[in-house]
């Protein structure tokens, strides 16, 4: 685990760039036999490699009729493979040894700290620069959380008041310094982890009702962050520029809207070719729809320059694993990864609703897992699938079939 997130760092230009950790995947995975003796321990697993395959079949249709440029489609078969590799490597680790993950976020902190490249984003400068605090500092200390809290969660036993105040905490900082949806994260999942003993006795009377408690909660909450913006106490120029599109609305939707402008023209695209896609890395030949996406976020003037300083194409961005799959390939890949996605959600809230993991310490981190994984799958690139999901997939999967074997997980 620790030399997965390590070796991450070290990057190969072959089909793409491939990572030293998912060559440790590769040659780890050679062994068929343990392939099938996963199968066996974790059903789960299997299937969503099995919707891994039919979405890479429906991938290969989609480039064959769309005539796709063979660098592009070998990239993209290759995300589908390495999404298979990754997850089976990581879920036959956490079913040997469930306690490893804490060397998979030990690592990734230290790939960051160490062997990140940090051209653009320095550790120092976030205070100036938020684009350094979000895609530099966020990954380091969202790890180091993750691994304070196993180490609250092992040692005290109230550990309730620890774990929420440090997850509040971090998630007010996070929003300070624009990184919203990662802040929010937080800050739900110590919300839940405050209510967890009342979660799993709630019938739906009373969940509906806390949902309308949260929603204006969560409106009033958005009112004065607006407010903050406004003032120039808190977020940066991305969070600025981003509410002046939108004239400062207190609709948290026209936010989501113009920060998310690729998922509503990819939806688009997808209207022009819904059966079979774009194919992999939906080309733009002609720019049609990046400059909507430019004119959506006032930019448009810039499409002359994107095209000189494109490198092959111009490509439509999703930015939604979902749409992104039926973008490149068709109904059918979204239909496969759609089947994962549900799978994913209903072990999420099983866990969540189960009288022991509850009491486990690794409780906030599988409510975290959650929020941030219905994120990624909504409003994410398409290759996070082979990035960022499989850990998550694999640690809800085993998770799941270790309770289902009644395994006491601490």
């Amino acid at each position: 685990m620790f030399l997965y997130a390590v070796l991450a760092g070290i990057r190969i230009n072959v089909i793409g760039q491939l990572g030293g950790n998912e060559i440790l995947a590769v040659v780890d995975s050679l062994s068929i036999p343990q392939w099938k003796k996963l199968y066996r321990d974790v059903p789960d697993i299997k299937k969503v490699n099995i919707a891994y395959v039919f979405m890479f079949i429906f991938q290969v249709i989609s480039d064959f009729i769309n005539h796709s440029d063979s660098h592009d489609y070998i990239r993209g078969w290759a995300a589908i493979i390495m999404a298979i590799i990754t997850l089976n490597f990581l879920a036959k680790i956490l079913l040997k040894t469930f306690d490893s993950i804490i060397f998979f976020f030990i690592g990734t902190a230290l790939y960051f700290i160490f062997f990140k490249p940090q051209d653009d984003y320095t550790f120092g400068d976030f205070g100036e620069n938020m684009g350094s605090f979000k895609f530099y500092v966020i990954p380091i200390v969202n790890n180091l959380v993750f691994v304070a809290s196993l180490i609250i969660m092992g040692k005290s036993k109230k550990p309730n008041n620890p774990i929420v105040a440090l997850f509040l905490f971090y998630g007010l900082v996070c929003i300070t310094f624009d990184a919203r949806s990662n802040g929010a994260f937080f800050i739900i999942t110590s919300l839940f982890f405050l209510f967890k003993e009342q979660f799993i006795s709630y019938s739906r009377t009373k969940a509906l009702a806390l949902l309308m408690i949260f929603l204006i909660l969560f409106q009033g909450l958005y009112i004065v962050y607006v407010k903050e913006v406004q003032s120039g106490k808190i977020g940066g120029e991305h969070t600025e520029v981003q509410m002046k599109r939108v004239n400062y609305s207190y609709n948290p939707l026209y936010l989501l809207f113009i920060g998310r402008t690729e998922f509503f023209v990819a939806i688009k695209a997808i209207q022009d070719e819904p059966v079979f896609g774009h194919g992999s890395w939906a080309p733009d030949p002609t720019g049609e729809y990046t400059l909507m996406i430019l004119a959506m976020q006032d930019e448009d003037q810039n499409v002359a320059a994107l095209f000189k300083s494109d490198e092959r194409h111009l490509i439509i961005p999703a930015h939604s694993v979902l749409i992104g799959a039926w973008l490149d390939g068709g109904v059918g890949a979204f239909i496969a990864i759609m089947f994962i996605f549900i799978l994913y959600l209903r072990r999420c809230f099983y866990l969540l609703a189960n009288k022991s993991f509850i009491y486990s310490r690794y409780f906030p981190i599988l409510v975290y897992f959650m929020l941030n994984g219905f994120w990624i799958f909504l409003f994410s690139p398409l290759p996070h699938i082979k990035d960022s999901l499989p850990l998550m997939i694999a640690f809800v999967t085993v998770m799941y079939q270790k309770l289902q074997n009644q395994e006491l997980i601490q």
